[in-house]
């Protein structure tokens, strides 16, 4: 058995000591000794998944970290953290607008000069009216769940192609294929889907609308949404090829399986992606070469197997589009001439915001780009702080060819934070931290570089989705303060806090509470010294399953612990004794004289004995530690630290007998000790 432990001295217990919550709940994680209300737990409420932190003023000793109390599942997990540079309880934004809860902050103003459609949490392509908000949705084919991306923004966008939805009207070179127009329904909830087929066999086969284009060297994308009909193939193609240069691209989709297999030409970003109800969208880009091409010709080509003339095949299409681009824009549907959607404009006043200032601030963004801009000089990013214009300016800035930018522009001069090279569709979260001078990019959890930059004045507008920008945006959050390098790093990262363990982190860990004991226990391998503690909490379990009789839903997390250690050198004496104290009250009538019995409470007792303490124990720190905890103050008790039953053998308590150290014959100590569980701790 190893030597036993005892942690004493609970740090959360001082009185400079300052306690916080994700929760924001008044009920901290406080010990019985501190709380007014011992009965009462740290509980929140709605949520399976919570933080706790505290502020000791000054650095301090600390090997054992624990909760007590803590109704979690067997799956639950915590992380331990201990820190010095900075505070561990959130750093708190100013602003903190959340796009994915499906509102805007009455604060930000929004216009829209017409309609634009979105994915809808049901699945079904939606029409948003004209100054309306667009709250965007993406389908996941593999769980089939509508996921939120949040607030739908977007510039300027056009359909070149006249006939979106009627391919009857698109021209048939060949003469060998066949469409039935409003057969199927369509991602929008309409019968207006079109099977396209061929019944021809080794031959090729395809329908091909011609649109006029400049002689420039614009990307501009082709997209069609498509479904398996008799066939599960479509091949979709652009070419330029009238008058300069020959240039293509094609890829034939497979709708049942959700693959481009096959591409010919050149393949500038050819993509595909999942709808609700079977459909998949598929796109080809390709830029213009400039050497007189003033056509592009659309094909579509329905088969039933990947290579062109092959077997005779039927799709299901719908919603064609083609437009300056590398990746489709949101559908502008067309029903005889082009189309264009206007651009969405919303924008926040800073003055409204309590605590702005321009001199240091951290402006934290997620978005989900669906792609970069089409050339250098089409650049936007998710969010700008700005004074009305782009003189002076802080940007999350998207750059063709570069990624995402952090950018400080001032009266003409411009400094470049760093660069992010995302993919396109990725959920990405970025933060752009600026303060005397100073400014750094972070973003997926690393820190992307930093730059010496003038400090900006007069910034009062807050701009969404500004310039060019086209994709989501899930979050926005502004600090009145310019976070440190390693905080931006972190509140970028995967759990998204601004909490910093320089001096521990022990990570994502099991959390290993037993039922019945409903502890548990993390003990440092050797002390460390700091300042602030802090534990997370992630239980998603509890939303479903009870524990301990309480109803799923609130995350019960007990109290927390934090403390320095005695490891005395000589063990503990066999036999330890351990039996449960029911804290009954008998009643006995006195006519009938029948015991009534009230059943109470059950805490459990721990008697063991120290028979072998040495003398540099006994007369230092083990006398020190029996004269400091009396039998007021709380001890943790762990007869075999770091085994297999360590959350379950230990016991947070008080003593409740000892002996006192005795002279030995053979120059050794003895003491005996009892110690009671704190029945107020009992889950």
């Amino acid at each position: 058995m190893a030597n036993a432990l005892f942690g004493f001295g609970n740090l959360i217990d001082l009185p400079t000591t300052v306690l916080s919550c994700g929760s924001q709940r008044s009920n901290l994680p406080v010990s019985n000794l501190a709380d007014p209300d011992p009965q009462r737990p740290w509980v929140t409420a709605g949520t399976t998944r919570d933080w706790a932190a505290a502020d000791f003023g000054t650095a301090q000793p600390i090997r054992l970290l624990g909760l007590f109390g803590a109704l979690l599942t067997s799956s639950a997990l915590v992380r331990w953290r201990v820190g010095n540079s900075t505070p561990l309880a959130e750093a708190v934004p100013i602003l903190d607008c959340d796009f994915t809860a499906g509102g805007l902050d009455p604060r930000i103003s929004f216009s829209r000069a017409g309609t634009a459609t979105y994915l809808a949490a049901d699945g079904l392509l939606k029409t948003a009216a004209v100054n309306v908000p667009r709250f965007a949705y993406r389908y996941d084919a593999a769980t089939s769940a509508m996921v939120a991306l949040g607030l739908q923004l977007e510039p300027v966008g056009a359909n070149l192609v006249p006939w979106s939805q009627d391919l009857d009207k698109w021209g048939d070179p060949l003469g060998n294929t066949t469409v039935t127009v409003n057969v199927a329904t369509a991602p929008d909830g309409t019968l207006t889907a079109d099977r396209l087929a061929s019944a021809v066999t080794g031959a090729d086969r395809l329908r091909r609308w011609n649109v006029a284009i400049p002689n420039d060297t614009l990307s501009r994308v082709l997209s069609v949404w498509g479904h398996v009909d008799a066939g599960r193939y479509l091949n979709v193609g652009i070419a330029y090829n009238t008058g300069g240069t020959s240039k293509l691209s094609l890829a034939t989709a497979d709708f049942q399986t959700g693959t481009v297999v096959l591409s010919q030409g050149v393949n500038e970003g050819i993509g595909i992606e999942p709808w609700p109800g079977g459909w998949y969208r598929v796109w080809v880009p390709l830029a213009n070469n400039g050497t007189g091409n003033t056509v592009a010709t659309l094909d579509l080509r329905p088969f039933n197997h990947p290579n062109a003339g092959q077997a005779a095949g039927a799709v299901l299409v719908w919603g064609v589009q083609y437009e300056p681009g590398t990746v489709p824009g949101s559908a502008v549907p067309t029903n005889g001439t082009a189309a264009t959607r206007a651009a969405d404009v919303a924008t926040l006043a800073l003055a409204s915001v309590p605590g702005w200032n321009p001199a240091a601030c951290t402006l934290v963004c997620e978005f989900n780009p669906p792609g970069r801009p089409a050339n250098p000089a089409s650049n936007g990013g998710p969010v700008q702080i700005d004074r009305g214009d782009n003189g002076r300016r802080l940007q999350l800035r998207l750059s063709d060819g570069v990624g995402l930018r952090g950018l400080v522009q001032m009266d003409g001069d411009t400094y470049w934070a760093g660069s992010y090279a995302f993919t396109a569709g990725e959920r990405v979260v970025a933060a752009l931290a600026v303060a005397n001078g100073d400014a750094a990019l972070a973003a997926a959890g690393t820190l992307w570089g930093t730059v010496a930059a003038p400090v900006l004045s007069g910034l009062n507008r807050l701009w969404l989705g500004s310039e060019d920008y086209s994709g989501t945006i899930a979050r926005v959050t502004l600090y009145a303060q310019r976070l440190t390098n390693a905080q931006a790093v972190a509140r970028t990262g995967p759990d998204r806090t601004t909490a910093v363990g320089d001096v521990y982190d022990s990570g994502w860990v099991a959390a290993g509470v037993a039922p019945g004991y409903w502890a548990t226990l993390r003990l440092l391998d050797a002390p460390v010294v700091g300042r602030y503690a802090r534990v997370d909490i992630s239980d998603p379990a509890r939303a479903t399953q009870t524990v301990n009789g309480q109803a799923p839903g609130d995350l019960i997390t007990g109290r927390l612990w934090a403390s320095g250690v005695i490891q005395p050198m000589r063990n503990i004496s066999y036999p330890i004794k351990e039996r449960p104290v029911p804290m009954d009250t008998k009643q006995r009538g006195k006519r009938s004289g029948a015991v009534s019995v009230d059943p109470g409470a059950t805490y459990r007792e721990i008697s063991f004995g120290y028979e072998a303490l040495g003398q540099e124990d006994a007369r230092g720190p083990f006398k020190e530690f029996l004269r400091r905890i009396g039998v007021r103050e709380q001890i943790v008790f762990i007869p075999e630290p770091g085994g297999a039953y360590q959350s379950t053998e230990a016991i947070l308590g008080r003593q409740a007998e000892s002996t006192p150290l005795t002279w030995a014959q053979f120059a050794q100590w003895s003491h005996s000790m009892t110690i009671e569980e704190d029945p107020a701790l009992g889950a």
